[in-house]
């Protein structure tokens, strides 16, 4: 079955499973990193804010690996019951600036893979990397509903980019804390029980720790937080590298027990070759963070 003909299947199908009141549309969508993307927009009459289900992963993962569509409906429609909003929100609300600021947050993306949408949005160059804003309308344990911030609505605030990212700065830490832990610890956590994908202490050349935030997604701008990265650098004792690993967190190593700067630029732009979705990938170096200084470097 072509690509074609299964989006056109799955939309079918999921529309016969879904109640009289809830509308899906397939749409087309140019997500990060100029990845384009075919979605599933899910849209009910009192919640104007809609949860979008991409289909690419699941016909290059599920479908031409044998798993039937019927299975892969009943997965989308799990997916869009944990990503919907609990309750109506009145989208409306963002052209009031006033009733707008304390949900205004920071991401960071690759500046150079984003030329196209950053001429759309305001937002500030940061090292090789660009800020860019976004309104956060709900957290839930795995997801978040935003309302990407646009040049058009700065224009209707009368608000200037440096005003966004010091709101940014105050309500990101706030609604979206930083999580920092071994990547041990993490992949305890997060491996099903008998798995044997937590290497073992001697197994591990250097400790390396996961940085994001408390949902997980778009966890990398927690490198921007007031004070953490000076914080943890007390707690490393050392200067330490940050391997961006995605746009959704970071790993920081210890500089005295790192690999050679090249070596772990290279294993950077390996793993995004290979193992990253294009959409997520943040950098193809790694950064340092200098404790002398009290920034980052590359």
């Amino acid at each position: 079955m072509t690509y074609e003909k299964f989006l056109t299947e799955v939309l079918s199908s999921i529309q016969t499973m879904l109640p009289a009141e809830t509308e899906v549309s397939l749409r087309t969508i140019q997500k990060n990193n100029k990845c384009i993307l075919d979605g599933l927009v899910f849209s009910t009459k009192d919640i104007q804010a809609s949860p979008t289900i991409y289909l690419n992963a699941y016909y290059k993962n599920d479908f031409r690996n044998g798993v039937p569509i019927e299975t892969i409906c009943r997965q989308v429609l799990h997916q869009y019951e944990k990503a919907r909003l609990p309750e109506p929100i009145d989208t409306t609300f963002y052209s009031d600036f006033e009733k707008l600021k304390d949900q205004i947050i920071f991401r960071i993306v690759n500046r150079e893979l984003n030329t196209d949408l950053l001429s759309e949005i305001p937002h500030m160059d940061y090292l090789d990397l660009s800020i860019t804003f976004l309104a956060l309308l709900s957290v839930q344990q795995t997801a978040d509903a935003t309302i990407q911030i646009r040049n058009s609505h700065l224009a209707l605030w009368d608000v200037p980019t440096d005003t966004l990212f010091e709101l940014a700065k105050k309500n990101t830490p706030r609604l979206l804390a930083s999580d920092v832990r071994d990547l041990r610890d993490l992949l305890k956590e997060i491996s099903p029980p008998g798995d044997d994908l937590v290497p073992e202490p001697e197994e591990v050349a250097y400790p390396m720790y996961v940085l994001t935030n408390q949902i997980r997604l778009h966890g990398a701008g927690c490198i921007l937080y007031d004070n953490l990265l000076a914080s943890l650098s007390q707690k490393f004792d050392d200067d330490f590298y940050i391997i961006p690993s995605s746009i959704h967190e970071v790993l920081l190593i210890p500089q005295a027990v790192a690999d050679e700067r090249a070596a772990l630029d290279a294993m950077i732009c390996e793993v995004n070759r290979t193992q990253v979705p294009a959409d997520e990938i943040l950098s193809d170096h790694a950064y340092l963070y200098s404790r002398k200084r009290n920034e980052i470097v590359y």
